[in-house]
């Protein structure tokens, strides 16, 4: 069926068309019936003048002449026009009902109103308003007052624990506005603190002379096209001793998560302030290592390190669950084994959301030899690809390897979160290492 604007369909319209049209018909039939007969009318009143000479109505005083008489008399059927009166309300009825749903009144609200429905918690108004705000946008600027309004909505938007669906276009039209030079010192300190929420991490407990790691992490809300970041640590510092840094990340869009783990030399039982000193810049090109940030800040990043006199085997307990082996075989997949035309060796391994935390130590076997190739470690939370790169592992000839992933508590200590790992070994039959040709 054909539809118009807002969906209104066409029988929708002529519905209601036609039944006025039909009321006003019965209408005219039933109370302003065409005349009949001879007999003559006064023009003004409609006074009947039968054997008046006078040449003058006796009842408005209207002079008249028999060019100006009317002849004839209605004969009204009240019936008929009350039924057409119903019949002209049904269609007014059916008609208003329909059109004025078609009309978006959103469109003619206030402004002050909309932006207070920017930042409901209810998605459908919130991007109701938005998209009404954008659509006013495009047509002339709006007051510098709301668009003031609309950041302070974004920016809460962006902070929040559960934010709604239209973080996206609020990010976005943050981002803008500080391109455009519209954001406060402030609001933009907010912006892009936010946007890469830095922190670091340690252990809750390392044990006495134990390796530490300590991981700087971007766990962030931000605009992603067209812009990037670069984090770059520059020192640590853990109780009194301060170690030089140079470790940097990046990529393009800002948000998101990211980390990078380093790891430094076990201290003594106590507990410590660790201190992370890292440079923060954003840009609005691709991140090439030579354009000039936009925005930078040297972030202070503060946690505490227990060190504790436990033996290392204390840290991490190896849950003995073999009915659980299969599962994680299958959310294991060697993507892809390669030897390299240098002669080094590259392994590429998903892992899926395995049932339980899992630390392994990877080997591969073949000819009778096992060759190290590297570790993984991953959380019943993680979806992820890991590339492992050995060196110095000697020659693995060329064909069906079998790899072996198995179960190594020190590469759980090396990690923040894992206290509790799978215990076990799984094999993986197999698996193709293949020559990359130059």
């Amino acid at each position: 069926m054909m539809e118009f604007s807002g969906g209104i369909s066409l029988i929708a319209i002529i519905l209601p068309i036609g039944l006025l049209v039909l009321g006003f018909a019965l209408i005219k039939i039933g109370f302003w019936p065409r005349r009949k007969g001879k007999m003559p009318h006064c023009p003004e009143c409609g006074y009947a003048l039968v054997g008046n000479q006078s040449g003058t109505c006796p009842e408005c005083g209207r002079p008249w002449t028999e060019a100006t008489t009317v002849r004839g008399e209605r004969h009204r059927s009240n019936g008929i026009g009350f039924a057409g009166v119903a019949v002209a309300l049904l269609g007014l009825s059916i008609g208003g009902g329909v059109w004025l749903t078609d009309i978006n009144w959103y469109h003619y609200l206030p402004v002050s109103l909309i932006v207070g429905d920017a930042g409901s918690s209810d998605p459908t108004v919130a991007r109701q308003a938005w998209n009404e705000l954008a659509r006013r946008r495009a047509i002339a600027p709006l007051p510098d007052s709301v668009e003031t309004k609309l950041t302070e909505i974004a920016l809460k938007e962006q902070a929040s624990a559960s934010p709604g669906p239209m973080l996206d276009a609020m990010l976005e039209f943050v981002g803008q506005r500080f391109l455009d030079k519209k954001l406060t010192e402030q609001q933009a300190d907010r912006f892009f603190l936010d946007s890469v929420n830095l922190s670091v991490h340690t252990r809750s407990m390392v044990s006495a002379g134990d390796v530490v790691p300590v991981q700087v992490r971007t766990r962030g809300r931000g605009p992603s096209a067209g812009w990037s970041y670069r984090l770059t640590l520059k020192k640590l510092k853990i109780g009194e001793r301060t170690i030089q840094m140079g470790s940097s990340m990046g990529g393009s869009g800002i948000g998101g998560a990211g980390s990078f783990t380093t790891y430094e030399n076990g201290q003594p039982a106590g507990q410590y302030p660790v201190e992370a000193q890292a440079l923060v810049e954003i840009f609005h090109a691709p991140n090439t290592g030579t354009a000039a940030p936009l925005w930078s800040r040297e972030l202070t990043l503060k946690t505490t390190l227990k060190v504790v006199s436990q033996s290392p085997d204390d840290m991490v307990s190896l849950a003995d669950r073999p009915q659980l082996a299969e599962q994680i075989r299958r959310s294991i997949k060697i993507e892809r084994f390669t030897r390299q035309p240098d002669g080094s060796y590259e392994m590429s391994i998903h892992i899926e959301k395995p049932p339980i935390d899992a630390a392994f130590s990877v080997f591969a076997r073949a000819a009778g030899k096992e060759f190290r190739l590297g570790d993984i470690a991953v959380d019943t939370k993680t979806t992820m690809t890991s590339f492992l790169h050995p060196s110095n592992i000697g020659e693995i000839p060329p064909g069906k390897v079998v790899v072996i992933l198995r179960s190594d508590a020190g590469i759980a200590r090396k990690t923040i979160e894992l206290v509790e790992i799978w215990k076990g070994e799984i094999v993986l039959d197999d698996v193709e290492l293949t020559e990359q040709k130059k």
